[in-house]
């Protein structure tokens, strides 16, 4: 079992070098850093219209991102939101949310050869697959952003229907992490799904978003770490290098989606899969 596990790993790894994955990460990483603030203008739109206040907002990114970036985005949407520029969000939003789907446009690219298949729809018809896919994930956001501000909302109804008398805090709190995850979990399956023009089950699926969410929440948290406690960036740098931390995280989840793609492509091998459950162990 271990030398199948060890094999498959080593064939996920020669694959994202033959796809060129890497140099992908690099390609989105920037189209994200270029899509961020229009995705962020779009959002705020939405959310103008939720009658959510700035610091509810504000708290779910801060308390959810590394806490520089975090930090970054809450003083834009503070800004924004702050001087009351819904009109400007309402009117500007349909072009925020065609300028952030070319984040999500590279992506389909690059999730497209991991599964070496060629793209053969209209670039039309992608484009609209990735304004689809941005839209779906603004209204992920949102879901997510209410179930985590709202949690003590949702805590005090449970105990007045009288189906739990006491729920802990910290309860509430992992019970309402876990429903966002998998909230993220429908999103990525969305994402892998369509992002490939050829038919592919859920269940093959499944693999790649696991290690995709895992790794997601432990390199966030380590990177957080990292950024609290060994890194001088902000003494070299300054207050540019807040954009440094961005770009790296930004680089690090990209290449997290792009692996876990990789790992749904290998699991989608069905000549490389009967191989290796055939070979000896």
């Amino acid at each position: 079992m271990f030398i199948k596990f060890f094999l498959f790993i080593c064939e996920v790894k020669n694959r994202v070098v033959k796809n060129n994955l890497i140099t992908y990460a690099n390609s989105l990483t920037f189209k994200l850093i270029l899509s961020i603030f229009p995705f962020l203008m779009a959002l705020l739109s939405f959310l103008g219209f939720l009658n959510l206040s700035a610091d509810k907002i504000i708290a779910a990114f801060a308390n959810n991102l590394p806490k520089d970036i975090g930090d970054m985005i809450s003083y834009f949407i503070y800004d924004v939101l702050g001087q009351k520029r819904l009109s400007l969000l309402s009117s500007s939003a349909i072009i925020a949310i065609y300028s952030a789907s070319a984040g999500f446009h590279t992506m389909i690219k690059a999730i497209s050869d991991t599964f070496e298949v060629n793209e053969n729809r209209a670039f039309i018809k992608t484009r609209l697959i990735s304004l689809c896919l941005m839209l779906v994930f603004i209204f992920i956001i949102i879901i997510t952003m209410y179930i985590l501000i709202f949690g003590n909302v949702i805590n005090r109804f449970i105990v007045d229907l009288g189906i739990i008398d006491n729920m802990p805090s910290i309860i509430t709190s992992t019970v309402m992490h876990i429903v966002a995850a998998l909230i993220v979990i429908v999103f990525l399956i969305f994402l892998y799904k369509f992002s490939i023009s050829i038919r592919i089950k859920i269940k093959c699926l499944l693999p790649g978003i696991a290690f995709t969410i895992i790794s997601w929440f432990i390199i966030s948290k380590l990177f957080n770490l990292y950024i609290a406690n060994f890194s001088r960036y902000s003494v070299v740098y300054g207050s540019i290098g807040v954009i440094f931390v961005f770009a790296l995280w930004l680089y690090l989840l990209s290449c997290l989606i792009l692996i876990g793609a990789q790992i749904n492509a290998v699991f989608d091998d069905k000549n490389f899969m009967k191989k290796l459950i055939g070979s000896d162990s």
